[in-house]
């Protein structure tokens, strides 16, 4: 579809399919380049082909739009494109229940101060359009470099309760603020990732925890030491109506495997455990369990805060690495000095613990 000589046509609700050129052509030779505006749309072309060209200052902006996002061309070092979601913010209180009147402040990566909504009486402030990138060419070479306005920074205060989330906006999606909570997210790769949910949730039933990404996930695993017989527990979306599953719940105390369709953002929203300190049984051998904490700690030889309680006992941990592009699987050996590559533990990490005897993993919040 081309946009030609300063047109400023809007798009709503179409699927835009070009199976030899461009799904979006914007110049202007003669007047001008244009600026359409797409709603709610999708734009596709086969893969030899790009998905939006501008030329000659055009500026098309999109909002709720999928598209190729690397598949875009530029004819000059004016013309930008703009990409746009909506968010959706909910405010709830530690039993996950919506809070009405609470003020709420959306900025954007940079500190700039979006929107100042109020929340309706379920705790609701909906259709707030953020901007993901602008991209633009800079040095001529008719490619884009992206600059981005996310994560955005989201708050939320009541009767002197504050909470905070750092959002990432790459689609049109819902926030939770938790008022005298946590909110974070896990950034989850397509295929296997290796997580745990670090904060308390008012439901630890799996289908509860993992509600923001249900139809994105395929299957959950988790290994139980405390049943040498059995310890691979199983949940499986296709076997939920033949009751095949075994893995009912989640909780901070577990590591889980995850298997994913694509890429997704996981937003983890909770309480703060109360006692901060929670302790973890390991058996002697291997463990699968969560990392129960908000707090980045070192791993090392020198420092070594993660595992300071069971410095006698462990001899390897691992972790999953799912974003790595090559070796995916990261150790930490506290007898080698030389190998190690995981060093640090941060929240959200599901971790492999080996020690030599029964022993308590203390992990302050």
């Amino acid at each position: 579809m081309r946009f030609t000589e300063r047109s400023n046509a809007t798009i709503e609700g179409c699927s835009i399919i070009d199976s030899e050129m461009w799904s979006v052509y914007c110049d202007g030779p003669t007047f001008g380049g244009s600026s359409p505006k797409f709603y709610n749309s999708t734009l596709d072309s086969v893969p030899s082909a790009g998905e939006i060209y501008v030329n000659d200052d055009s500026h098309p902006w999109l909002l709720n739009t999928t598209f190729k996002k690397d598949m875009t061309q530029f004819g000059d070092m004016v013309s930008n494109i703009t990409v746009n979601w909506y968010m959706h913010v909910k405010v709830v209180d530690t039993d996950e229940i919506g809070v009405g009147g609470a003020t709420v402040w959306i900025n954007d990566t940079y500190g700039n101060e979006l929107y100042n909504p109020t929340t309706d009486g379920q705790g609701w402030s909906r259709w707030n359009v953020v901007t993901e990138y602008i991209e633009q060419d800079s040095d001529g070479d008719f490619t884009g470099e992206k600059t981005y306005y996310t994560p955005h920074n989201v708050s939320a205060l009541e009767s002197g309760r504050f909470g905070f989330s750092l959002a990432t906006m790459s689609k049109s999606r819902v926030v939770v603020v938790m008022l005298n909570g946590i909110s974070f997210e896990i950034m989850l790769k397509k295929g296997w990732n290796m997580i745990s949910i670090p904060v308390n949730r008012t439901s630890t039933l799996l289908e509860d925890v993992l509600s923001a990404i249900d139809g994105n996930y395929i299957a959950v695993q988790w290994f139980n030491t405390s049943d040498p017989i059995d310890p691979w527990k199983h949940y499986h979306v296709n076997k939920v109506s033949l009751g095949m599953n075994d893995l009912s719940s989640v909780d901070r105390r577990k590591g889980i495997w995850i298997l994913m369709k694509s890429d997704d953002i996981f937003p983890v929203v909770g309480a703060i455990p109360d006692p901060s300190t929670t302790d973890i049984e390991l058996k002697k051998g291997w463990n699968f369990v969560g990392y129960p904490s908000i707090t980045v700690r070192i791993a090392g030889n020198d420092t070594n805060e993660a595992f300071e309680s069971i410095a006698d006992d462990v001899d390897l941990v691992q972790y999953y690495n799912a974003s790595a592009t090559s070796d995916h699987w990261e150790d930490w050996d506290p007898g080698s000095w030389s190998a190690d590559d995981l060093g640090e533990i941060k929240p959200g990490y599901g971790l492999w613990i080996h020690v030599k005897g029964d022993c308590t993993w203390f992990v302050e919040w």
